[in-house]
């Protein structure tokens, strides 16, 4: 079995996110990551201003989420036309 390119791990997390599912734990097993593949990409992917980083207040304190910035819908409109 092969292995994924770098463009399609981060389009199944694009994929992942912009279906609402931004924790960590869902991006991971959405996007079939580990959780030091899942760190490594999401800071690419924030650096890259494909998503933004969301902090709220959970019932048990502090979460965060990524969700897809303007760019990142549009990045996967392009990958899904070629």
């Amino acid at each position: 079995m092969s292995g994924r390119s770098r463009a399609e791990i981060t389009e199944a997390i694009l994929r992942v996110v912009a279906a609402g599912y931004g924790r960590k734990m869902r991006m991971m097993y959405g996007a079939y990551l580990s959780y030091a593949q899942l760190e490594e990409y999401a800071d690419f992917m924030i650096k890259s201003g494909l998503v933004y980083m969301e902090v709220g207040r959970g019932c048990t304190g502090s979460r965060s989420r990524e969700k897809p910035s303007s760019t990142g819908p549009g990045a996967l409109r392009h990958r899904e036309s070629q």
